[in-house]
């Protein structure tokens, strides 16, 4: 019953946005739009964007490898697997299903492999707080207004305050857990506690690696300057003059806007958060040109890995380890 209700919740805020975003869209201009536009740049676009997933799949087989060992090229798939299944269902769905996947093939517990993904997530928020912070601390004379700068420097501070808080809380888990469990009497809550130390076991090994850490962070930190990259080329395709670290910065905060409730796709709240972005910028002042980009950015972000990564999830018949 919770889990419908997360799911029409997040269905319910994806149709109020797409409603607000593309209300006041002209069919007519955005095909005329979309003929005339320059297609070439299609191509490094996509070319960027799949760098940028062989990045991200490969920063998540190195928090894995502390739980399991495998086949880079199997992470690849899987993790594509993982996305295509997130564009089609709401909630992240995928992120678990990868997990599950890899838990069941290579007989790694699925609380290890769950928490990877989660210690996966967070790298991801921090990296992204990271280039945000660094383009508005070096490049002053982005085109964004300085309430916007506030707000972006005030999201990045907290999300990296958060992780340290959360690193903090990690390592001293079972410290925490020890004065929980002497303080109560409750058998089942003593047993909970036990499992929780015995899977934060393998978990803190990432700790004690700084090399781990810095690969891990470094591999994000790449990622997401690939993806924005790819963006940056999308937005070449209707000629927009259009700083490369500004898009970096659309790019970043429409990454962190996935951990929002939504449908498959994340639908709604994307196209929600890049108009509002490219509205706040000086960069055109057609309602009908920044709608028509949103549609063409979220349309090629999402189609081609959702179409590969289907493929690989039926061909390597991941679906059976779901069963499993």
């Amino acid at each position: 019953m919770k889990k419908n209700v997360r799911i029409l919740l997040g269905i319910s805020i994806s149709i109020v946005l797409v409603y607000f975003s593309f209300r006041n869209i002209n069919i007519g201009r955005s095909i005329n739009i979309l003929i005339s536009g320059n297609w070439i740049y299609i191509i490094p676009a996509i070319i960027f964007f799949y760098v940028s997933v062989y990045f991200r799949s490969y920063k998540w087989k190195e928090i894995n490898r502390l739980v399991t060992n495998t086949d880079f090229r199997d992470y690849f798939n899987i993790y594509s697997s993982g996305l295509a299944i997130n564009n089609v269902t709401a909630l992240r769905i995928g992120d678990i299903v990868k997990s599950i996947i890899v838990a069941n093939k290579y007989k790694a517990k699925k609380v290890n492999t769950l928490l990877c993904s989660f210690i996966d997530k967070l790298f991801d928020l921090l990296s992204l707080s990271i280039i945000l912070i660094f383009i508005l601390v070096f490049f002053t004379s982005l085109n964004t207004n300085p309430e916007l700068r506030n707000k972006l420097y005030i999201l990045s501070f907290s999300v990296v305050a958060l992780f340290i808080l959360l690193c903090v809380f990690i390592i001293n888990i079972k410290r925490i857990f020890n004065i929980v469990k002497n303080f109560t009497n409750i058998n089942f809550i003593h047993h909970a506690i036990k499992k929780i130390q015995n899977t934060a076991d393998d978990i803190l090994l990432i700790s004690h690696s700084p090399k781990t850490l810095s690969v891990i962070l470094l591999m994000s930190i790449i990622a997401w300057i690939l993806e924005g990259t790819s963006y940056y080329f999308l937005f070449k395709i209707l000629n927009i003059n259009i700083s490369y670290a500004y898009v970096i910065v659309v790019a970043s905060i429409l990454s962190m806007s996935t951990a929002i409730p939504s449908a498959g796709g994340y639908i709604g709240t994307y196209d929600y958060i890049m108009i509002m972005l490219l509205k706040l910028s000086s960069i055109t002042t057609s309602l009908n040109l920044i709608l028509t980009v949103v549609l063409i950015t979220h349309f090629i972000v999402i189609v081609p890995i959702t179409i590969s990564g289907g493929i690989f999830f039926f061909i390597k018949k991941y679906y059976i380890n779901i069963r499993k």
